[in-house]
C-alpha cells in the first residue's frame, strides 16, 4: 500500500514538471525578439524623411524652404506646379547660397551660427548671411586697380585730318607725356589734366577732355581691365607692379568685335593689387561641379 502511494506521488510530480516545461517553451516562442541597439539602424521618421528634400554638406532644406524660394522666384505657381527646369533653377539657387555660406565659414571670413543650417529656415537671416559671405569671398579675389590717360584719334568717326595723321599726332603727344611721367615730373592724373586742357585735340576727338583720364577699380581676371585693349596688353597690365607705368598701348573701338578700328593711345599705371583668390564666379563654377560629381 505504501509503495502504491509513493508511485502515485512520483507520477503527479513528473506531470507537473512536464506541464511547466511546455508552458515555458510556448511563452518563449510567442514573445517578440529583443532589439539590439548595436545592430538595428536608426530610421528617419516618415514625416521627417518627407520634410528633408535637399541636403548640401551640413545644410538641410525642407519642402517649406523650397516653397519659400518658389514664392519669390515663381510667385504665380505653387511648388507642385513647377516644371522640371523651374525646380532645378530653385535647387540651384539653394545650392549657390549654401556653398557660399559654407565656404565663407570654412575660410573663417564670416561667423555662422550652426542653427542656420537647420531646415525650415529663417530666410531673412539666411539671405543676410549669404550676401555677407559672398562679399567676403569676392574681397579675397585677386584684383587690380589701374588708372589711364587716353588720346583718341578715331572716336566713332574719322577726323577731318584723316586717321593716320591724327594717330601720329596723338602718339607724339603721348610720348612726350610718358617721358615726363617716367622722370617723375608729373603724376598720371596731372598728365590727364594736360590732355584735357589741350584744345588742339578737339580736331581729332570732340570729347577729348572727357576721355583724358579714367580709373578702373577692382578688376578680376574674368574680364578685361580696360575695354578695347588686346588680351596680350591685358596680361601685361597684370604683370606690372604697383606704381609701374605701362608702355604706350594701342586701343581699339568697343562694340565692334568683328573688325574693330584702331581708336586711341593710352598709358596706364597700376595703383593697387589685392587678394590672391580665384574670381568668385570661377570658384562657384568649380564648387558646383565638385558637388554634382559627388552627389550624382
Amino acid at each position: 500500500m505504501e509503495r502504491k502511494k509513493l508511485l502515485l506521488l512520483i507520477t503527479i510530480v513528473l506531470l507537473a514538471v512536464f506541464s511547466l516545461y511546455f508552458v515555458f517553451i510556448k511563452a518563449k516562442k510567442e514573445s517578440p525578439p529583443k532589439k539590439s541597439s548595436l545592430s538595428s539602424p536608426t530610421l528617419t521618421p516618415p514625416s521627417l524623411e518627407k520634410q528633408l528634400t535637399m541636403r548640401i554638406g551640413n545644410d538641410s532644406f525642407s519642402q517649406e524652404d523650397l516653397e519659400y524660394l518658389a514664392s519669390i522666384y515663381q510667385p504665380n505657381k505653387n511648388l507642385s506646379e513647377l516644371t522640371v527646369d523651374e525646380k532645378e533653377y530653385l535647387e540651384d539657387l539653394a545650392l549657390e547660397r549654401s556653398l557660399v555660406i559654407q565656404e565663407a565659414q570654412k575660410r573663417e571670413v564670416v561667423s555662422v551660427d550652426e542653427t542656420l543650417f537647420a531646415p525650415n529656415k529663417d530666410w531673412n537671416d539666411y539671405n543676410r548671411t549669404y550676401e555677407e559671405a559672398k562679399q567676403a569671398i569676392i574681397a579675397q579675389e585677386e584684383q587690380i586697380t589701374v588708372a589711364g590717360i587716353f588720346i583718341y584719334f578715331y572716336n566713332q568717326f574719322p577726323p577731318e585730318m584723316g586717321v593716320e595723321r591724327a594717330k601720329e599726332l596723338a602718339r607724339k603727344k603721348m610720348e612726350e607725356l610718358r617721358e615726363r611721367l617716367i622722370k617723375g615730373e608729373i603724376s598720371l592724373k596731372q598728365a590727364g589734366e594736360i590732355i584735357a586742357n589741350d584744345t588742339s585735340l578737339a580736331e581729332i576727338d570732340p570729347i577729348y577732355d572727357a576721355n583724358a583720364y579714367s580709373e578702373f577699380n577692382k578688376r578680376n581676371k574674368t574680364r578685361q581691365i580696360v575695354g578695347g585693349i588686346t588680351s596680350q596688353d591685358n596680361n601685361l597690365l597684370w604683370s606690372l607692379d604697383v606704381g609701374d607705368y605701362s608702355p604706350i598701348i594701342l586701343g581699339f573701338e568697343s562694340g565692334n568685335e568683328v573688325a574693330p578700328n584702331e581708336a586711341y593711345w593710352a598709358i596706364f599705371q597700376v595703383t593697387s593689387k589685392t587678394g590672391s583668390g580665384k574670381p568668385y564666379l570661377e570658384w562657384l563654377k568649380e564648387a558646383k561641379k565638385e558637388y554634382e560629381s559627388k552627389n550624382h
